[in-house]
């Protein structure tokens, strides 16, 4: 039905964002071979971070419901949603009579998984805004190393020239 539909998009935006994490990490990997102690410590620290990012989406998916687990919470509402749908199919005549307040009823639990389905996508979304950052701020120190190593091998250069300006004199 429709929230086994909701179920199969949210499993699937979860997968994609695995998949997403891990292309953000597979390209940063590269820079990890420049070997500047302090680059590096920041680069681990980082990966680190999306790590731990990635273990928290997995908590969400396998936490207990006091725990806040909202996909748990989902599959229960699903369930009780089935369960409903098989109870109202046995019992036509009192379906026909109590059809209103039971569409309430399912309208309500509907909007109560969607709700939740919403505030996964919602902790989702803010974990890839999270990376969107550190990757920008990985970015950033990239920059500034390599402004550093242009400045450096300036500095280099022209201390080679110098001696031999002196000697020109």
């Amino acid at each position: 039905g429709r929230s086994t539909e909701t179920e199969r998009k949210i499993k699937e935006a979860l997968i994609h964002t695995d998949k997403s994490l891990n292309a953000i990490k597979e390209y940063f990997e590269p820079y990890l071979e420049v070997s500047f102690v302090e680059y590096r410590s920041t680069v681990d620290k980082l990966n680190s971070e999306i790590k731990t990012m990635q273990k928290e989406i997995e908590h969400l998916r396998v936490t207990n419901e006091s725990g806040n687990e909202l996909i748990h919470q989902n599959e229960r509402l699903n369930y009780e949603n089935v369960q409903l749908k098989q109870k109202l199919d046995g019992l036509e005549a009192i379906r026909k009579d109590n059809f209103q307040s039971i569409m309430e009823r399912k309208q309500e639990q509907f909007d109560e998984t969607f709700k939740i389905q919403n505030d996964l996508i919602g902790n989702l979304r803010e974990q890839l805004e999270q990376n969107a950052k550190e990757m920008q701020t990985l970015r950033q120190l990239n920059t500034n190393l390599k402004s550093t190593m242009d400045e450096r091998a300036l500095i280099q250069t022209q201390e080679c020239l110098l001696p031999e300006a002196s000697n020109i004199i």
